[in-house]
Parts: structure tokens; sequence; C-alpha cells
């Protein structure tokens, strides 16, 4: 994909895992805490990569669901405004930045960017965990969910039970022939 509808991929994630909090009443903090952590860290490499003072966001803050929505709902439009006025070489050119232990490099446009959607990944689904063991039903995590829901994709600010995939109505059509499995590995005794 290119980086731009990759884009799309966590702000359509983000929206679906704030409103599963949103909806869950009591949402453990440490779910709360990697949300905020997450959407920092998205405007932590925005302001190294367009040099703006959200570089200099602390990392790890006690903010509450509230303040997540806010951020969630400008941190990723600020990459996509961004990415829209670079695109093609652009995106090749590298980009020098100093990370959080001080020490420097330069890397494509490109590969930050993918590496913010990964990140972002990483810590939804550790989300997903705490929120599962509170009883909680999270959203899926994975890009995967994304790509098959395409009323979803274009539409990423939608709630879950807005999206026909997610509620239900479309269902992934049944394999006519069984997978193959392979055959387990002997076990030493």
């Amino acid at each position: 994909a290119d980086i731009q509808t990759l884009f799309r991929y966590p702000r359509g994630a983000n929206a679906r895992m704030l409103d599963a909090m949103q909806a869950a009443g009591a949402v453990p903090a440490r779910a709360v805490g990697l949300f905020g952590h997450l959407l920092r860290v998205q405007d932590v490499w925005f302001g190294r990569v367009e040099g703006t003072a959200h570089a200099d966001l602390v990392l790890w803050v006690d903010e509450d669901l509230a303040a997540c929505a806010e951020r969630a709902g400008t941190s990723i439009a600020r990459w996509q405004s961004m990415l829209e006025e670079r695109s093609g070489d652009a995106l090749d050119q590298p980009v020098a930045y100093t990370n959080s232990t001080g020490a420097r490099f330069e890397t494509p446009l490109r590969d930050r960017c993918r590496d913010v959607v990964n990140y972002g990944t990483h810590h939804r689904a550790q989300i997903a965990l705490v929120l599962r063991e509170a009883d909680g039903a999270p959203p899926p995590p994975d890009y995967i969910f994304f790509v098959r829901d395409p009323y979803r994709a274009s539409n990423p600010t939608l709630r879950p039970i807005d999206s026909p995939l997610l509620c239900g109505s479309i269902r992934a059509a049944a394999p006519s022939t069984p997978s193959p499995r392979r055959p387990s590995a002997p076990r030493d005794p």
C-alpha cells in the first residue's frame, strides 16, 4: 500500500480502539496509558520529521480517555496532511533526527512512516490484551481487518457498529477444501 493509504489504517484502528474503550465503562488504567503513549509517540515522530515542538513531548503521561480522544483526532490527521504534501521521491528522502537516547540517525521518510504505523499496531495489540484480561471486547488490531473491510477503510471515523464487517453482516467465505496440516515435529522423550 502507498504510505497515504497505509496511514488510514492507524486512524481507523485507533478510532475502533477508542470506541471500544469508551463503550467499556471501566477501562484499566494500563490500557489508557498504553493508548496515550501510542498517540504521543505518533506525535513525537511527527515532530522529529517536521521539526515541531511535538518532538519534545513526554512519552509516558497519565492522561484520561478524553485527552486520548482529542489527541487521536489530531495526531494521524497531522501525518496525513503532511503526507499529502509529500509523495513519490520526497518519501525516499532521508530525515535526520535524534532519538530519545540522544543518538542521531538519518532514515528515509517512507521507512519512518512504516515504523510509526507498525509501532501503533504493537501497542494496540497490548491494549487489546489488557482489555480482554478485564473481560472487555477489544476490536481486532490487525491490519488485515482494515483491508478486508472496504466500507470501514473508506470511512475510518465510523464507529464499529456502523461497519458491516464488524457487526457481522458480512461473513468470510468458508474454504472449499480443508487446509492441509503440517505433521507435528517429533518430540524428545
